[in-house]
């Protein structure tokens, strides 16, 4: 019961490597754009923690599931250890939570409390929390080390609460922002752009944190499963979990390039970059110039 069969071992194998390749580009050429085309100035805190949870999503994409994969064709050279490889990839999965966690009460705090926004989340502070998410990441799997059947109570216990956390700062934050639409309806009467644009962050909140949680609710369902089922069924599912919860880190740069301008125009700007680059390298192999 425990033991995949050949199919479900070469599915899970294209999957992973269709995540790693398509997560590890997606995430690089937004860092990349990011960098290479917003000025200091407009690096905000709720940017830099979405460039927190790109970080985190580019490593889970780029080595946790790379290493899985090979661990699932038996061709593992690297990572051996069992422990060592649940611990990275734990913690890695993790830390784009504790991300999400991070911009969902970066969004929270800008609504609910806009007048100390600027001061609470200033630049020192916000290197501070990002600081603090990865150390949260890194404490509860150095469990792992000690007794693994008390880490995975405690990371279950974590996921649970953080997720719990996250729906409840994207509910508040989504019933804010229809109340300030409406308050702009009864106050103002050409309210439309203000409509627009209040209306499309409720809909870009609603979007993300229903697809993370969405991606992250088989990571507290299965471990529930095993008393009814069994830990050989667990064992047997456990890979299609690692599929959806790395699935997120995946999707992530195309829901914040769809919702965010500032990404989608740096990105924008690069990829217009790389094409003048090949047009002008196709250019000069057709018309060569000699000395």
């Amino acid at each position: 019961m425990g033991a995949l069969t050949s199919f479900e071992v070469v599915l899970v194998i294209c999957v992973l490597s269709c995540e790693a390749v398509v997560g590890t580009v997606s995430n690089l050429v937004v860092l990349v754009s990011f960098f290479a085309y917003t000025h200091s100035c407009q690096r905000e805190a709720t940017a830099m923690f979405l460039i927190s949870l790109l970080f985190a999503d580019l490593f889970v994409c780029a080595v946790y599931v790379p290493f899985y994969t090979s661990h699932l064709a038996e061709k593992s050279l690297i990572l051996e250890n069992v422990t060592v490889r649940t611990f990275i990839g734990s913690l890695l999965l993790i830390a784009s939570l504790n991300a999400i966690f991070c911009v969902m009460m970066d969004r929270f705090i800008a609504v609910q409390k806009s007048f100390k926004y600027p001061v609470w989340l200033c630049d020192q502070n916000v290197k501070k929390v990002i600081a603090c998410s990865w150390v949260l990441a890194i404490l509860p799997n150095l469990v792992i080390f000690i007794n693994f059947k008390s880490w995975a109570y405690l990371l279950n216990a974590y996921v649970l609460f953080m997720m719990t956390a996250i729906f409840f700062l994207s509910y508040t934050v989504f019933r804010t922002s229809q109340l300030q639409a409406r308050r702009i309806i009864d106050q103002f009467s050409n309210v439309s752009a203000a409509v627009v644009v209040s209306t499309r962050c409720a809909r870009a909140v609603r979007l993300v944190v229903g697809i993370s949680l969405l991606c992250w609710l088989p990571t507290i369902l299965v471990p529930v499963l095993i008393p009814i089922f069994g830990q050989g069924f667990v064992n047997r599912i456990w890979c299609y979990v690692l599929v959806m919860s790395s699935l997120n880190s995946c999707l992530d740069p195309f829901l914040y390039y769809w919702n965010i301008s500032r990404f989608r125009r740096a990105i924008q700007k690069f990829l217009k970059m790389i094409v003048r680059w090949k047009k002008s390298n196709l250019e000069n192999n057709v018309n060569p110039t000699y000395g």
